[in-house]
């Protein structure tokens, strides 16, 4: 005797699409936790020094400072740590 209960295929369907929607919900989520402090990183970069410790906070420079990233050049030997990477992986 079959005590089965017949369950539509589309109750069947309507399931898994659910579950893979909650599942690329999660996914979406954790993805922008990971995501989110190399964006602020990114931003923060990019901002002026009286801009990074404003409260509240500004996701986004009043005016971007590329310059920010010539001076980090200029004070560090990054020619120097980048070649001292590439000895050490090879």
């Amino acid at each position: 005797m079959d005590t089965r209960v017949h369950v539509p295929k589309s109750i069947r369907s309507w399931r898994k699409n659910a579950g893979l929607i909650v599942i690329h919900l999660l996914l979406v989520a954790g993805a922008a936790i990971v995501l989110l402090p190399v964006v602020w990183m990114v931003l923060s970069s990019l901002k002026q020094e009286k801009e990074i410790f404003l409260i509240p906070v500004r996701w986004f420079p009043a005016k971007l400072q590329f310059s920010n990233y010539v001076q980090a050049f200029r004070y560090a030997p990054f020619d120097k740590y980048y070649r001292n990477s590439a000895i050490v992986a090879t």
